[in-house]
């Protein structure tokens, strides 16, 4: 949801949302210039209960991803353009699970492309 539409829920203003968030007493995450805030974490935040994160429902950024990764940030994004890195778009920007990550590098191919043998062949071959 965005800071609008819990502000309209909540019958208060959008800077009175955003001050929760400011407050660490609502959990959102950042998106650009905009806030996301779960539906879970508000229902948490109305009824007063302490906040639990399950781990699947954690998600990060493009640059989180690619520092983790140790990838650059393009390539962060041809991989979720190439539908490899599952990912979700919110406005502008790309968010991916963590789950989904720690699946990538699970399951990514190490070592060399497979044509990376003929590439090498053909620059012997031309150099004689």
């Amino acid at each position: 949801m965005t800071i609008k539409q819990t502000a309209k829920r909540m019958n208060c203003t959008g800077m009175t949302v955003r001050n929760h968030i400011n407050m660490g007493r609502l959990a959102a995450f950042k998106i650009g210039r905009d806030f996301l805030i779960w539906e879970s974490d508000l229902e948490t935040f109305e009824t007063g209960k302490d906040p639990v994160i399950k781990d699947h429902e954690k998600v990060i950024t493009v640059q989180y991803a690619a520092e983790w990764l140790d990838r650059s940030i393009p390539r962060i994004n041809q991989l979720i353009h190439l539908k490899r890195l599952p990912a979700e778009k919110i406005g502008r920007d790309f968010i991916i699970k963590l789950k989904d990550l720690y699946a990538f590098k699970l399951t990514k191919p190490t070592g060399r492309p497979k044509n990376a043998n003929r590439i090498q062949n053909n620059s012997k071959n031309t150099s004689n």
